[in-house]
C-alpha cells in the first residue's frame, strides 16, 4: 500500500456523561466547558469530521496504562467508602 494514499482519522470520545462530571467553581472541568467545546466543534463543522468513539467501562488492565496502582487503588477506596468523591 503506497502510504500517500493512507487517511488518518481524528476520534473524539463524546457523551453527554461527560456533563455530569461536576467540579468546584474554581476547576477547570465543567459541564459548560464540555458544551462549550462541543458546539465549537460542530459551528465548525468539525465535529462531523470526527470518528465518535463510545466511551466505555475500562478494565483495571486499561487503567493501569495511563494510571498507577496506588491510585487506582485510592479511587476505588474512595468511591466505595463515600460514593461519588473529589479525588484531583
Amino acid at each position: 500500500m503506497n502510504k500517500q494514499n493512507i487517511i488518518h482519522r481524528v476520534g473524539i470520545v463524546d457523551d453527554t456523561r461527560c456533563e455530569l462530571h461536576i467540579q468546584t467553581p474554581e476547576h477547570q472541568e465543567s459541564p459548560e466547558r464540555i458544551r462549550a467545546i462541543r458546539q465549537k466543534l460542530k459551528s465548525t463543522g468539525l465535529y462531523d469530521k470526527l470518528v465518535l468513539i463510545e466511551p466505555i467501562d475500562p478494565t483495571k488492565d486499561e487503567l493501569m496504562l495511563v494510571h498507577s496502582i496506588k491510585y487506582i487503588n485510592k479511587v476505588v477506596r474512595v468511591c466505595t467508602k463515600y460514593g461519588k468523591a473529589m479525588i484531583d
